[in-house]
């Protein structure tokens, strides 16, 4: 399954953007695709997962006055019940532009990218590769600091952001992250990385350059980061005691998710192993220094 389909970098990438009531970063975020991908070969895959707001206008705006993508495919949503239904419904999309543009680059509204990210189909051509994760920088309110990719990468602390994938080795139905409402813990990009290593055995690789790939901003509103603490903990440690599940007990989470009750037992022997402490643990946060 997990073989090379790229062959020369005169393929194209395909930005895959879900937006869910982001019209304050969007700016942002589309003037990051046009620093990183102005005078590249790439398409955009907007999906509106059902916006109240003026998002889409923001889109409008940009597809037709700024945007150097090739073209900019609008797909019109109803609210997915989850953001792995929501990047989920994308990735199936792209199958339909493949050919030309196999080269997948995931996206959030709320982040940036950075030139370096196009760089990375140089390191998946070199090294015969189909998924390759580069460094990426962290911002938060006390400042920004650099996660190289020889520690998040072997640790699984990255987000789609920090990835270029052929489009060949996603499914075709779309079935990539884990849609299982008991997968959902605002990590489900992060257990489809445990899947991948310990289920389906995928090798990992590094991009060979240093330089961070994209700018994520730790949001204060954010799903993985929410109000209410106590449910943040539940949800995080629920994630720990899943990703124990599968390295442990070989569960497949997209064929065979567990159940509410297997979830909640391995939550508690994960609280009652690493204790108290265990609750503030971010899975992004979690690759060594």
């Amino acid at each position: 399954m997990w073989t090379n389909h790229f062959e020369d970098d005169e393929k194209g990438y395909q930005v895959l953007l879900s937006v869910y009531n982001a019209e304050k970063y969007l700016e942002r975020c589309f003037e990051s695709l046009e620093r990183s991908l102005k005078g590249k070969k790439w398409i955009l895959l907007y999906g509106d997962d059902g916006c109240t707001d003026e998002s889409i206008d923001k889109l409008a705006i940009y597809a037709y006055y700024k945007s150097s993508a090739d073209k900019v495919h609008l797909f019109e949503y109803d609210k997915a019940p989850t953001v792995a239904h929501a990047k989920n419904r994308l990735i199936k999309e792209a199958h339909k532009y493949k050919d030309e543009y196999p080269a997948v680059l995931m996206m959030d509204a709320d982040d940036e990218m950075l030139p370096e990210r196009a760089n990375m189909l140089h390191t998946a051509i070199s090294k015969k590769s189909s998924f390759v994760v580069g460094a990426y920088e962290r911002i938060t309110e006390g400042g920004s600091k650099i996660r190289p990719a020889n520690s998040t990468a072997p640790a699984l602390a990255f987000g789609p952001w920090a990835t270029l994938i052929d489009c060949n080795i996603l499914p075709k139905d779309g079935l990539f992250f884990p849609e299982s409402e008991v997968c959902d813990t605002a990590y489900e990009d992060i257990l489809a990385w445990y899947h991948l290593k310990y289920i389906e055995e995928l090798n990992i690789t590094q991009h060979t350059s240093p330089n961070p790939v994209h700018r994520w901003h730790r949001n204060p509103d954010s799903a993985s980061n929410p109000s209410d603490k106590e449910e943040m903990n539940r949800k995080r440690n629920t994630f720990w005691g899943i990703t124990e599940l599968i390295k442990d007990k070989k569960i497949n989470i997209l064929e065979n998710p567990p159940t509410a009750e297997e979830a909640d037992d391995a939550r508690h022997v994960y609280e009652e192993r690493k204790g108290k402490a265990a609750s503030a643990e971010c899975p992004l946060d979690n690759a060594p220094e």
